[in-house]
């Protein structure tokens, strides 16, 4: 929250310096910094989605251990071969989502 209050700042003292025409020094000291503060947001924002699939894989991990050393070996196999036969597809991200239903519904019966 702050990282917006902060690019927000900036890039409303950026169109004052402009728009008020303030000495060069200034104009350029806060269009740099503006657009520093959005290549930060652009990449935290590339982030997000590789963030979702890696939280989606440790928690298949975690699940699938705790399954497996309930010995319930059958369901960790179709979830890795659901796994896989969705990343063949090439989206690793719709095979984690997968697997995980498949392990949750496991666990619920």
């Amino acid at each position: 929250m702050i990282f917006l209050v902060i690019f927000l700042m900036v890039f409303v003292f950026w169109y004052y310096a402009e728009k008020r025409s303030l000495s060069l020094s200034v104009r350029l000291a806060s269009g740099l910094a503006s657009m520093a503060f959005i290549g930060f947001a652009i990449a935290a924002v590339s982030n997000v989605g590789p963030s979702y699939e890696r939280n989606y894989h440790k928690a298949d991990m975690r699940q699938m251990e705790q399954i497996f050393t309930n010995g319930d070996t059958q369901v960790v196999l179709r979830a890795l071969h659901t796994y896989n036969g969705i990343t063949a597809t090439g989206s690793t991200y719709s095979a984690a989502s997968e697997m995980y239903h498949v392990l949750n519904e496991a666990e619920k019966h």
